[in-house]
């Protein structure tokens, strides 16, 4: 069954994260005609197919101005006089780059520091700043 012109703008609006009632008021119905569209099958795939076209062009305007993003924050973890906003921007990038490991990742590489005497002290030395502030900032 086709949509009809009201429930091709209920996908449209409701896709844009306008609220239920004052997408009733723009079309000129009730909230429960707009939560019956909703709840119909191809209005459903109507929002899926939207959301994933806003999502994909999101995608393509962020990709298109990655190195500018990149580059600022590179800028911030190198100048910041944060030192905790220097760990951040360069914990991040470094997630990025290399990938986020799990937590259970995590929990090996923290039990391995502990075995061999690996400390905060080092990861300090290795990020450039002090440990006293490294510390600080983890509180």
């Amino acid at each position: 069954m086709g949509l009809n012109a009201r429930q091709k703008k209920v996908i449209e609006l409701y896709a844009e994260g306008t609220p239920v009632t004052d997408i009733a008021k723009i079309c000129g119905v009730s909230r429960t005609t707009i939560y019956a569209d909703l709840d119909n099958d191809d209005v459903k795939a109507g929002v899926d197919t939207c959301l994933t076209e806003i999502k994909s062009q999101v995608e393509k305007q962020v990709v298109n101005k990655l190195d500018s993003y990149v580059s600022e924050l590179d800028k911030l973890a190198l100048t910041s006089k944060s030192e905790k906003t220097k760990l951040d921007a360069l914990q991040y990038l470094m997630d990025r780059g290399l990938g986020k490991p799990s937590s259970k990742t995590s929990l090996d590489i923290q039990d391995k520091r502990e075995d061999d005497g690996t400390s905060d002290d080092m990861l300090a030395d290795v990020l450039g700043i002090d440990e006293d502030n490294l510390e600080q900032d983890q509180e």
